[in-house]
């Protein structure tokens, strides 16, 4: 900030050089969907302009490596990451440091400078590109597990692969929505194929199980090995609703309940017992 300069002009400058980037951006993007997200982009046009604006104000302008320039070339990384985030075209990618810096004004920039931010703006933008990539790939993988019906008021949430701790609550959260929709008496959480057993993922698992307690629906947990029982214990779980089978989970639910799993024997068998009684 150059000596004498107020905060308030400072802030009316940067938000001169956003609507500009904004009015050049709409102008060059060839695609409607670039141009309808144009106003998302604002809030992280912001910081990249006001590093920019620093950086060329010094008298290391011309020197790319200098560290007058590291700022810049992380906001102009930022901004392409989260651009590639908002869904912004790759064509429209391009776009951003030249329409930044016509946004910007005064003598053009050193060559070198202008192709090191536009690099960094790339490498954001590939970097959001594979984000927006694992996020839709691991939503999809969540929505992906089942529920299994155990009975007309009985359900089970089978978990299993990989997933992130907030992955886990969004599945839960459907879950017990489901079961509370469907008037359930009862619920089973069975953990025994989820991957990589550690304590924000048994957190998740708690917070479904907790979450249909305050509904009145009692749920326990199965597959619960030593490992997981380990993470448990350091959270506090109630054991009594820990189970290393899925049978014994199951018998747990339907004791709260007021039944019993009922032990039939094979038709074979049977028969074998009628022939003896005669």
């Amino acid at each position: 900030m150059g000596e004498g300069t107020e905060v308030g002009e400072v802030d009316e400058l940067t938000d001169m050089i956003v609507d500009a980037f904004l009015a050049r951006f709409r102008e060059a993007a060839t695609f409607a969907e670039d141009r309808a997200i144009a106003e998302e982009l604002a809030a992280e046009v912001r910081p990249a302009a006001e590093a920019l604006r620093f950086a060329t104000t010094m008298a290391t302008t011309a020197d790319e490596i200098s560290l007058d320039h590291h700022e810049s070339l992380a906001m102009v990384h930022l901004l392409g990451r989260r651009a590639a985030i908002q869904g912004l075209t790759p064509m429209g990618a391009f776009l951003l440091v030249p329409c930044l810096l016509h946004a910007l004004g005064g003598p053009p920039l050193p060559e070198a400078y202008v192709q090191a931010l536009q690099v960094s703006c790339q490498e954001g933008y590939v970097r959001g590109r594979e984000e927006a990539l694992a996020a839709r790939l691991a939503e999809r993988a969540v929505r992906a597990i089942p529920t299994l019906p155990l009975a007309s008021d009985l359900a089970a949430l089978i978990l299993v692969g990989d997933h992130e701790a907030s992955a886990l609550r969004a599945r839960g959260e459907a879950f017990a929505r489901e079961v509370f929709g469907a008037q359930g008496a009862g619920a089973l959480v069975d953990i025994g194929g989820l991957l990589e057993p550690e304590r924000s993922r048994g957190a998740a698992v708690l917070e479904i199980v907790e979450r249909l307690a305050t509904v009145g629906i009692p749920t326990a947990v199965s597959g619960v090995d030593e490992r997981w029982r380990e993470v448990f214990a350091d959270l506090d779980a109630p054991e009594g609703a820990l189970f290393e089978r899925f049978d014994q989970a199951l018998a747990s639910i339907l004791a709260s309940t007021g039944r019993v799993i009922q032990r039939r024997f094979p038709a074979r068998l049977r028969r074998l017992l009628r022939r003896r009684r005669r």
